[in-house]
């Protein structure tokens, strides 16, 4: 028996219908925050991190021993409203975690840090984390502010005053982690990129079909991105079932003559 697609149309209806019902809900994306034991930008941090939590990002942290003593478990805790903190003493899932995550960011960089992972030395817990994420292709982000010599409160503090081939080498260990992969920001972009990459904007796709008399599911699911605008003519007959995948791939239809 050949299924019709409004027969296929009403089941996904009930199918719907019935985790509507149920109260059932997707998983929240998820991204694990290595910490190293850095103060400059955090602040700024904190506050995108809380940023993140509200728009529904689930950020698991992991602390270096140095990261617990001058950053604290608690005030990583605090700003993520509870969610999960792991340290070398207590590490809990997240070496395992790097399977389920999304994302890896490192949200205060400390030089001694950027130095290990751009030599590839994976001698403690985070930076060992920080390699398998490297090694699995996943998305990275590491702040620079407690790494960079020339960052404004380090030349308040008087710690910019080295010799500029001791500056360049910490540039080249941020070069070098691009070249692995890193997106190099700064505090203030944390909840903006990392928002990006999770939750990219659903509004740069472009697809036109005025071409076309009749669109269907499949050629919804033929589109290779995700989110975006499909451009129809008036009177395009669109199948219930394309809206529905439309719809479920974040893209809306637009009627344009």
């Amino acid at each position: 028996m050949t299924v019709s697609e409004l027969q296929v149309t009403e089941i996904v209806r009930r199918v719907v219908a019935q985790l509507a019902g149920s109260g059932y809900k997707s998983a929240p994306p998820k991204c694990l925050a290595v910490f190293t034991g850095g103060v400059i930008g955090l602040e700024d941090v904190l506050t995108g991190l809380r940023e993140l939590n509200q728009a529904g990002i689930e950020v698991v942290s992991l602390l270096s021993r140095s990261a617990e003593q001058i950053i604290g478990v608690d005030r990583i805790a605090a700003a993520l409203d509870g969610a999960p903190v792991f340290s070398e003493d207590n590490p809990g899932p997240a070496g395992a975690m790097l399977q389920e995550v999304e994302l890896v960011m490192v949200p205060v960089l400390t030089i001694n840090t950027a130095a290990k992972v751009a030599l590839g030395i994976a001698d403690n817990l985070p930076t060992t984390v920080l390699r398998n994420a490297i090694i699995m292709g996943k998305p990275l982000v590491a702040v620079k502010n407690a790494c960079d010599i020339t960052d404004p409160k380090r030349t308040e503090l008087g710690h910019n005053r080295g010799p500029a081939v001791y500056t360049q080498l910490v540039q080249d260990y941020l070069v070098r982690l691009a070249s692995f992969g890193f997106q190099i920001i700064a505090a203030p972009e944390l909840a903006s990129t990392v928002k990006g990459i999770i939750q990219p904007s659903t509004t740069t796709c472009k697809q036109d079909f005025r071409g076309k008399k009749l669109v269907t599911h499949e050629d919804i699911l033929n589109l290779k991105e995700q989110g975006g605008t499909v451009i129809i003519r008036t009177g395009t007959l669109v199948t219930p079932l394309a809206r529905d995948v439309a719809d479920k791939n974040g893209l809306e239809f637009v009627v344009a003559d």
